[in-house]
């Protein structure tokens, strides 16, 4: 089981350091670094429709912007989770897209893998699609409250509401 963990999280690291050294290479000027911090409410849904409210958790990410268009940009956006009840890290990736309505308002789309390490009993791995309006604050300063639905691999349910996101670009 550590194995895998240990995979999983060298095979990330490849994933970003030759991301970033593409990104360098193609001195992708509109290419965006930002830092987001957010606070969310997972909710577990059980086989038989029960809502079970979860403790809150904090999430930090680096979110790499990619333009396709003027108008919309594909986003990176490895992650952590952290709960505020005990200190059990919890690795993620979400991949989307970002269409930009206006100059201060946008909405993103996105899908999240994450990963629960096995520090109770097992690995348990979640697929998810999130969605929110982006709303930008200043030229640096993002605001992106997101909802969310997906299901773990062989098992439940689960939503997520994150009333709380705030990135900050780096460059």
């Amino acid at each position: 089981m550590g194995t895998r963990i240990i995979l999983f999280g060298g095979a990330f690291c490849f994933f970003l350091i030759s991301l970033f050294c593409y990104l360098k290479s193609c001195e992708a000027k509109a290419t965006s670094i930002s830092i987001a911090v957010a606070e969310g409410w997972p909710i577990a849904v059980s086989d038989s429709g029960e809502f079970t409210h979860l403790s809150s958790n904090t999430r930090l990410a680096i979110m790499i912007g990619i333009p396709l268009t003027e108008k919309i940009t594909f986003v990176v956006k490895p992650r952590i989770v952290l709960k505020q009840t005990n200190f059990k890290p919890q690795p993620g990736l979400i991949l989307g897209t970002s269409f930009k309505l206006t100059d201060g308002l946008g909405w993103a789309v996105g899908i999240l893998y994450q990963c629960f390490p096995p520090y109770d009993d097992k690995t348990r791995h979640l697929l998810s699609l999130g969605t929110g309006p982006v709303v930008r604050l200043t030229d640096s300063v993002s605001y992106t409250p997101s909802v969310a639905g997906g299901r773990f691999i062989n098992g439940s349910w689960s939503l997520a509401v994150v009333p709380i996101e705030f990135s900050f670009q780096l460059f």
